[in-house]
């Protein structure tokens, strides 16, 4: 069984320019996310994809491996994961002639997810055997069965408007988002499906406290509070 774990890394952020090698709580943010993997007891193969070659120089400081830049044309600001990971499997499989059993997808800008996380997501795959596919998911803070719309008239109604109706919280069920920390998926589903979530996917529920995907210098801040808080043994 080989697994390969790819992490992406873009050049250009506008939400936070340079985040991928911001430094985060002492090493730069992709420098957690090539750890995490390297701490996995699963992933036998860290490659980076990335357009730029200061990424790319640190990603390797760290242990990840770039066999080649990513093509400008899949480093655009609308460019889908899916296909950055499919042109980087494709080229791998002409230059190495070997595809993994497994794909293990994950980005830098979730420095607080653990190699625990990666290897019990990893768990709950090989334990389904009908299961092609798992992400990593966290409990909303808003449940949309308590929110409300506004009709064009200025009315109140319920946003969710089928099924049951809850009059209290507590008795909402759960709801989940993708927190964008983990994607792993058989790796032939994976190019059959060319999606990270196709039939029968699993969600490995992660606490909110290693959940913050940065995306701007408000995420960067919360995650690098949260880290500071742990690091000096404070509980959340």
């Amino acid at each position: 069984m080989k697994v390969i774990s790819i992490i992406t890394a873009r050049g250009g952020s506008k939400g936070l320019p340079g985040k991928n090698i911001k430094s985060f709580g002492g090493k730069p943010l992709i420098g957690w996310t090539v750890e995490q993997a390297k701490g996995s007891s699963y992933i036998d193969d860290i490659v980076v994809s990335t357009d730029a070659r200061e990424i790319a120089a640190v990603a390797e400081k760290f242990g990840g491996r770039v066999p080649f830049l990513r093509p400008e044309s899949l480093a655009q600001d609308d460019t889908p994961s899916i296909d950055v990971v499919i042109n980087l499997l494709k080229q791998l499989e002409q230059t190495e002639k070997n595809l993994p059993d497994f794909v293990v997808l994950l980005q830098p800008t979730s420095p607080l997810r653990t190699s625990a996380d990666i290897d019990a997501a990893f768990e709950m795959l090989l334990a389904n055997k009908s299961a092609n596919a798992v992400v990593s998911v966290a409990e909303v803070s808003e449940n949309p069965y308590s929110m409300k719309m506004l009709t064009n008239q200025g009315f109140i109604n319920n946003f969710i408007t089928h099924g049951k109706e809850y009059h209290r919280r507590q008795d909402e069920p759960a709801v989940y988002k993708l927190n964008g920390a983990i994607y792993i998926c058989r790796t032939d589903v994976l190019l059959q499906s060319k999606i990270f979530l196709p039939e029968k996917t699993l969600g490995y529920i992660m606490p909110k406290d290693r959940s913050i995907d940065i995306d701007d210098i408000v995420d960067f801040k919360l995650a690098e509070l949260i880290f500071m808080e742990k690091k000096a043994g404070k509980s959340l």
